[in-house]
């Protein structure tokens, strides 16, 4: 593998299925080692075979980024097989549609738990190695819902406006440290 990624360990989280997974396809094809993740193995496992097919380099890792312990865990995992960590990709997410009147409690947590909390806390403990490291990327992804609300989407649109509050901070947060 050749690219402009060689040599770079990246995670991504959500890289069972669509973005996460196209993604992480892509960065291995430029070079990188992968560390794909998501709460569905079966899906991880397929993307995984796709990248090494490909004679990529990955790394499958069962997250939930609900849970604080499984991010510090994957963290902890990568740094110390790797050394380093180059970069971050929070894709992991959830999308429910409803009228705020009538919207499950229950969906709204997870909203908030998957899209905000769990992006924050990969956030948190990502920087902890880049700050040391003097060096790296967090890139969160975001939707359109996260600029311009829309009917119905009052849950995903408040925890996507949230991961922009977030990925605006960090920018000049974390400059001082040569962090993107």
């Amino acid at each position: 593998m050749k690219g402009a990624l060689l040599g770079k360990v990246v995670i991504i989280t959500g890289a069972s299925s669509g973005i996460g997974a196209a993604t992480a396809i892509r960065v291995a094809q430029e070079g990188a080692t992968v560390i794909i993740t998501a709460r569905n193995l079966r899906g991880l496992d397929g993307v995984a075979q796709k990248i090494r097919k490909a004679k990529g380099k990955v790394m499958s890792i069962k997250v939930d980024v609900k849970n604080e312990n499984d991010i510090k865990d994957m963290i902890s995992i990568v740094k110390n097989k790797f050394g380093k960590i180059d970069a971050v990709i929070n894709n992991a997410g959830v999308f429910y549609i409803g009228p705020i009147d009538t919207f499950d409690t229950q969906e709204l947590d997870e909203t908030l738990s998957v899209n905000l909390r769990g992006v924050y806390l990969c956030c948190k403990y990502a920087a902890q190695v880049m700050k040391k490291q003097k060096s790296g990327h967090i890139i969160n992804i975001s939707s359109g819902s996260g600029r311009v609300a829309r009917p119905d989407l009052s849950a995903y649109s408040a925890s996507k406006f949230g991961v922009m509050g977030i990925t605006e901070s960090l920018i000049h947060e974390l400059k001082p440290y040569n962090i993107k």
